[in-house]
This record gives C-alpha cells, structure tokens and sequence, in this order.
C-alpha cells in the first residue's frame, strides 16, 4: 500500500500527541512545585509517605523535605526518629546546576555541616 488516508481531524489531534523534538530544555523560569512521594513495601502493608517542595531557578534547585509518616502515623520507633533526625540536618538543600542540568555543588553545605555539628553534640 503505498498511501493511507487519515481524516484531517484525526491526523491533527495526533500531530498534537507526538513529540515533535528529542531534546529536554532545562526551564528557565522560577518553578515552586510541592511533590508527594509513596514509599510501598510489599507483602509487608508498609507505607511510607512524605510531601517535598521544590524551588527551582535556571540554575539553582532548593528541596525541603516535610514530614515523614509510615502507614498515615507520625514516626515512634527509634530507628525512624533517628532517620528523620538525619533529615532534618541535610533539608533545605541547595543545589546549583550547570546549563545542562546537571549538578554542579551543593550551595548550603556549610549550613548542612554545622546542623550537623549542633545535632551530634546535643545527641551525646
């Protein structure tokens, strides 16, 4: 078969559907977007669930992390207070980006590492 005959609405609604490039562009203006991530473990009923923000800039990404729950309940055991603990020393973290993308350094290190003196000196 050398043609096939497509209506011309049809063809248009699918034009509109197909990527009509393969290359990504980083955006360029400021994005304040609030993500919810679901963490399930199968067969054990195990949900962990938490909402991150995330500001970006053209060359900057700032993540903080909000409240850790497991199974819609707020943490109580040891080790689950100790991971969050641990996250609220490396949260907010700034990144920089290159043009690509890609990351380049992390902004606030000097703040993570001072959260990070202050926490293990009140946990002794």
């Amino acid at each position: 078969m050398e043609y096939i005959y497509i209506p011309s609405d049809k063809f248009e609604t699918r034009d509109r559907k197909l990527l009509k490039s393969a290359v990504l562009e980083i955006p360029s203006i400021f994005s304040d977007k609030i993500y919810g991530v679901i963490i399930r473990f199968l067969p054990k009923d195990l949900q962990i669930h938490y909402k991150i923000k995330v500001k970006r800039t053209a060359f900057q990404i700032e993540l903080t992390k909000e409240k850790t729950y497991v199974n819609n309940q707020g943490i109580d055991k040891i080790i689950e207070q100790l991971l969050e603990k641990a996250e609220q020393i490396l949260y907010p973290l700034q990144i920089s980006l290159k043009k690509n993308g890609g990351l380049t350094n992390i902004i606030n290190h000097e703040e993570i590492v001072k959260r990070w003196k202050t926490e293990r000196l009140l946990s002794v």
